[in-house]
């Protein structure tokens, strides 16, 4: 876990994190990574704060902060910059 300031995200889009996570279904999420953008496809388990950081974990194990979020199925975070 990192210690640089965390962003939340909007609140329309937390909704659509939540619906993939009760659904348990296969989602296309893109992510700044630590060498640059990344693409996967998993399923959210859950979406916990953790020191007041939001995060969304996947079935695959991995951890990404919602700050770090591109965007879910094609539709980008709203105020996300991506290049």
């Amino acid at each position: 876990m990192t210690n640089r300031p965390y962003f939340p995200i909007d609140c329309s889009f937390y909704d659509r994190l939540e619906e993939a996570a009760t659904l348990r279904r296969s989602c296309e999420i893109r992510y700044q990574g630590s060498s640059g953008p990344e693409v996967i496809r998993d399923s959210i388990m859950d979406l916990r704060v953790v020191e007041k950081v939001e995060w969304m974990f996947l079935s695959g194990g991995l951890e990404i902060r919602l700050d770090d979020l591109i965007s879910l199925d094609g539709f980008p975070v709203p105020g996300h910059c991506s290049m």
